[in-house]
C-alpha cells in the first residue's frame, strides 16, 4: 500500500511542476505573438510539455518496433530540455525586466526563440517519422515491393517471350497468307481483276462492262479472241503454260514439236480445272461462264476445242438454255 501510496505522491508532484513549468513556457510563447494571436500560445505548449507527456504514453504503450520505441525515448528528453530550457528563460526575462537581474540581450532573446522553433520542428518531424516507422505499414510496404519485383519480372519474360512466340508464328502466319493470296490470284487468273483482301461485298466495287467485238477474251493478256479461242496467239498461249509449268508440260511438248496447233490450246490441266471466270457479253450483261477443264472438248471435224459451256446463254435454235456437252 505504500508504494502505491509513493508512486501517486510522485505523479501528483511531477504533475504540479509541470503546470508550474507550462505556464512559463507559456508566458515566454505569448511574447513571441501579437496581441490579437495570443491563443496560438497553447498549440505552441504542446512542443514542450504537453510534448513531453505524450511521448511518455507513446513510449509505455503506444510504440511498436525498434524505431517507434528509439523515436519516442528520444523526443521525450528533446522535449524535457525544452521545457526545462524555456520556463528558465521566461525567468530570467521576468526577473531582468523588474530588475532582479541582468536583463537579456536581445542576441539571447532571439536565440530563445530559434531554439523554441527547433523544438516545435522536432516534433512535427518526430510525428511523422514515428507512423512511417509503424510495424504493419513497413511490412505493408515490403509486400507491396516484392509484388512489384514479381510483376516487373513477369512483364520482362512476357516482352522476351513474345519475341520468341513471334519468331516462331510469324513464318507460319506468312506461309498461310501466302497461299491464300495465291488462290485469289489464281481465282481471278486471265479476267484483269485484281484481287482484294478481306473484301465484303458491299466494299468491292462492281465489275465495270467492257464493250469488245468477240464473245471471250483472251486468258493471258485480256485481248478480245476471235471464234472459240482462249488465247489471241501462241505466245500468250506459251506464257500461260510456262506460269503454271507444272500443270502443262504436255501442252509445251506439242508446241516445241513444232506441229500447228490452234491457239486456243489445251485447257490448264487440273489447275482450273471447274473454276467459273466472270465474263461480259457484247451486250454488256455481265454472267459467267463455266469451263470443264479438266477434259479438252473438241467440236465435231473441226479439231479446235468447242465454244465453253454458257448455263445463263439461250440457244439460237430452241430459245431453251444451253446445256452442258456431254464427255466424249
Amino acid at each position: 500500500m505504500f508504494k502505491k501510496i509513493g508512486a501517486l505522491l510522485v505523479t501528483i508532484l511531477g504533475g504540479l511542476l509541470l503546470v508550474y513549468s507550462a505556464t512559463r513556457s507559456l508566458d515566454f510563447i505569448m511574447l513571441t505573438l501579437p496581441p490579437d494571436r495570443q491563443i496560438l500560445a497553447y498549440f505552441g505548449l504542446a512542443a514542450l510539455d504537453g510534448g513531453l507527456i505524450a511521448w511518455i504514453l507513446a513510449y509505455l504503450y503506444g510504440s511498436r518496433g525498434g524505431w517507434q520505441r528509439a523515436i519516442s525515448i528520444l523526443m521525450v528528453l528533446v522535449d524535457l530540455v525544452g521545457a526545462v530550457a524555456m520556463f528558465t528563460l521566461d525567468t530570467l526575462y521576468q526577473t531582468g525586466k523588474s530588475g532582479m537581474t541582468t536583463a537579456l540581450t536581445p542576441d539571447e532573446i532571439q536565440s530563445a526563440v530559434l531554439a523554441l522553433s527547433g523544438v516545435i520542428a522536432l516534433n512535427i518531424a518526430a510525428t511523422v517519422a514515428h507512423h512511417l516507422t509503424d510495424p504493419e505499414k513497413l511490412k505493408e510496404q515490403a509486400e507491396e515491393e516484392a509484388f512489384a519485383k514479381v510483376e516487373d519480372a513477369t512483364l520482362k519474360q512476357i516482352s522476351q517471350n513474345a519475341d520468341t512466340l513471334a519468331a516462331q508464328v510469324a513464318p507460319m502466319l506468312a506461309a498461310d497468307w501466302m497461299q491464300n493470296s495465291r488462290a485469289r490470284y489464281l481465282a481471278n487468273l486471265g479476267t484483269g481483276i485484281i484481287p482484294t483482301i478481306d473484301a465484303t461485298a458491299k466494299d468491292a466495287p462492281a465489275l465495270p462492262v467492257v464493250k469488245k467485238s468477240g464473245d471471250f477474251l483472251c486468258l493471258h493478256c485480256g485481248k478480245p479472241v476471235t471464234g472459240d479461242r482462249l488465247y489471241c496467239s501462241t505466245v500468250c498461249e506459251r506464257a500461260a503454260l510456262e506460269k503454271h509449268k507444272n500443270y502443262t508440260d504436255h501442252r509445251l511438248a506439242e508446241l516445241d514439236g513444232g506441229q500447228p496447233q490452234p491457239a486456243n490450246g489445251s485447257p490448264l490441266m487440273g489447275l482450273l480445272a471447274g473454276v467459273s471466270l466472270p465474263w461480259v457479253n457484247g451486250n454488256g450483261n455481265g454472267r459467267k461462264m463455266y469451263f470443264d477443264l479438266s477434259v479438252p472438248k473438241f467440236a465435231k471435224g473441226d479439231g479446235a476445242p468447242a465454244r465453253p459451256f454458257d448455263p445463263g446463254a439461250k440457244s439460237q435454235s430452241t430459245g431453251d438454255a444451253q446445256t452442258q456437252p456431254a464427255e466424249n
